[in-house]
């Protein structure tokens, strides 16, 4: 939950190797998370950019999907949600991220089944195993996410 610690190690790693995706996508979770989506949109892209089929990719999908949440964008977090819940490799909370985008987006049919999937793949998810593995700090953001949590009942 320290996301302020991993920035120097982030950017010591990008600075040895200007090519890992890896800390690029890390970077890019840890902005999101903090609120910076524009930051976390550049670092994302440059990840893909350098790794396109990367066996995370559906993480850094899924990122892109939050970078909307933040900028209040659903359209986009439904669509780019969508992208990451299909990619291989893609698990329950990657799934959720899906459902969440949809339902802001007001797509409840693709929220429902998104929400469904990803109970079916983990039984036991609840709305605060998603907030500790996506600890926002983007208050807005983290509102949306709870209420499309408790629309979605799940």
């Amino acid at each position: 939950g320290d996301l302020d610690a991993s920035l120097p190690w982030l950017d010591r790693a990008i600075r040895l190797n200007p090519n890992y995706a890896q800390a690029k996508y890390s970077r890019a979770w840890t902005e999101t998370l903090m609120g910076q989506a524009r930051e976390g949109q550049g670092n994302v892209a440059a990840a893909l950019e350098l790794s396109p089929l990367d066996p995370l990719a559906y993480g850094m999908l899924g990122v892109r999907a939050f970078s909307h949440i933040i900028l209040d964008e659903p359209a986009l977090a439904a669509e780019w949600g969508e992208r990451a819940a299909r990619t291989p490799g893609a698990h329950a909370l990657i799934e959720m991220i899906a459902a969440i985008g949809h339902r802001l987006n007001g797509d409840a049919e693709r929220a429902d089944y998104w929400a469904a999937s990803a109970k079916r793949r983990a039984p036991g998810l609840t709305p605060s195993d998603f907030l500790t593995a996506f600890p926002f700090r983007h208050e807005a953001a983290r509102q949306r996410i709870v209420k499309a949590l408790a629309d979605l009942k799940v």
